[in-house]
């Protein structure tokens, strides 16, 4: 048998296979083939048929071959496995010859290191500076160890013998718990588990017990029916939401006995609650083009600033909602709530939508009377709408005529626009156009712009970024010959929040 040197080495190395790969070096001494133990991934291979050994008998170790080439990503472990005995004898008054000796104590020396690194490298262990040692046997026979796991006791010594949790039934006074008892609290249905061992003293709730420290909550009942309820009426919810945000936005308007009156009116249909969410912000009949887009934009009735909007997704840029605190309508800037002041930003409440007179979706139009819900005592007064003013026919909030800009636009290829505050204005549309941004924004004003297709139609607009639509599309235009498309916005100064649109106005 050769002489060989036993380093202080790992007797085991470990690779990690390229596509094919068939050789794998090991650096520690063996004695023969056989003393090395090959795995692929989880698989033990066997020697000759499955790989062969160079390098037996020498220091530095050798190659373990593969016969098939590993795949990608194959674990290959090599380790030393010589077998824990002795086969050599020393005879009295025989020869001790020093390769024989060698040779034993190089096994010697191989064992001890198979087994510090199974001891160092996989195992649990403790540290050398940790207090408590050595720690006590653990006596539970098989049968007691059954369905247990091994934890620790109150002096820090192992046990088999404590369960993950023990359910002690309803919470009572003058009862000894110990740690990861559970119990039930009567008073709320919630489930405690013992953190510390203590007899218990006191009345429920455990929450407000002189105790309560000693218990973590495991279930809070309180929450998880909450949770329930909601789900159980959120389809009730969602079909009462259309009729609640209309009646709070109403109500932003005029007062909250106006908003009662409008709610019958709102609740009819998606597109009446969409009108009078509109009406609140500038009188136009059309909130959004949908439902849903309306619900994301009009949060309906709160106490306090939403910081979510109805679906707790993040707010959007023009969202509104009723202040039920303060009486006022808010809009969100994209950072801020700031209220609207309903006597400048807010003109007229009208109490039908009549396409001959009134303030229709957004403009003003020229017709006969129209009758309307007055801001104070809820009577009715009659308006006469002339084709540029609004007067009335009895006394009113109003001491003299109110005067609308209402502005013809000058079709451009690339659309400019010089705003000026609650500006209502027409664009014939006689080619494609392009809306960029707009100057003179004044921040809390509204604008109400109307597009007409020329006798030809089939004509289109882009729109500049400044524009931020109702659910964050911009509107396809109605193509046909002569149709009309009325949009409202609320600027900020900066950008234009549509908070209204009627498409195919007759």
């Amino acid at each position: 048998m050769a002489t060989l040197t036993v380093s202080d080495t790992n007797p085991r190395v470990q690779y990690t296979a390229t596509s094919s790969q068939t050789v794998f070096a090991y650096a520690f001494p063996i004695f023969a083939d056989a003393d090395l133990k090959v795995y692929q991934d989880t698989t033990l291979l066997t020697l000759t048929t499955d790989y062969t050994v160079s390098g037996a008998a020498s220091s530095s170790g050798g190659n373990v071959t593969l016969g098939t080439g590993a795949t990608t990503g194959d674990i290959i472990t090599i380790y030393r496995d010589l077998a824990v005995s002795r086969s050599s004898d020393y005879q009295t008054g025989g020869d001790l010859l020093a390769e024989t000796l060698n040779d034993d104590l190089d096994k010697l020396v191989m064992m001890v290191q198979q087994s510090e690194f199974d001891v160092s490298n996989r195992s649990i262990r403790f540290g050398q500076f940790v207090t408590g040692l050595p720690l006590n046997e653990i006596t539970d026979n098989a049968t007691d160890r059954a369905n247990k796991v091994i934890g620790f006791d109150s002096s820090g010594q192992p046990i088999a013998t404590t369960e993950i949790g023990n359910y002690q039934g309803d919470w009572a006074t003058s009862t000894a718990y110990v740690t990861r008892d559970i119990i039930k609290d009567t008073s709320n249905n919630n489930i405690y588990l013992c953190n510390e061992s203590h007899t218990s003293s006191g009345s429920q709730p455990i929450s407000g017990n002189a105790d309560s420290a000693k218990w973590d909550l495991l279930v809070d009942a309180s929450s998880a029916a909450t949770s329930a309820t909601a789900a159980a009426t959120s389809a009730t919810s969602s079909a009462s939401s259309a009729t609640s945000s209309a009646s709070s936005a109403t109500s932003s308007a005029s007062s909250a006995t106006t908003a009662t009156t409008k709610a019958s009116e709102a609740s009819t249909s998606a597109t009446a609650a969409a009108s009078s969410a509109t009406s609140a912000a500038s009188s136009a009949t059309s909130a959004a083009a949908s439902f849903d887009s309306f619900d994301d934009v009009y949060l309906g009735e709160k106490s306090s600033a939403p910081t979510l909007d109805n679906d707790s997704d993040a707010l959007q840029a023009g969202a509104l909602y009723f202040n039920s605190s303060t009486n006022a309508l808010n809009v969100y800037s994209g950072s801020s709530w700031s209220a609207i002041a309903a006597d400048t930003d807010v003109k007229v409440l009208v109490s039908s939508n009549d396409t001959t007179a009134g303030y229709l979706n957004g403009k003003l139009v020229a017709g006969s009377n129209v009758t309307f819900t007055e801001n104070n005592d809820g009577s009715d007064e009659t308006l006469t709408i002339a084709a540029s003013q609004l007067s009335l026919t009895a006394a009113h909030e109003w001491t003299a005529q109110q005067n609308f800009n209402n502005t013809a636009l000058t079709f451009d290829a690339t659309q400019d626009w010089a705003l000026t505050a609650n500006q209502v204005a027409t664009l014939t549309l006689t080619n494609n156009t392009t809306f960029d941004a707009p100057t003179q924004m004044v921040d809390g004003a509204f604008y109400s712009l109307i597009i007409i297709q020329d006798g030809t139609g089939s004509r289109t607009a882009s729109w500049n970024a400044v524009f931020k639509w109702a659910g964050g599309t911009a509107p396809t235009l109605t193509t046909t010959a002569s149709a009309k498309d009325v949009f409202v916005w609320r600027s900020d100064g900066t950008n234009m929040y549509e908070v209204g649109r009627q498409l195919n106005v007759s």
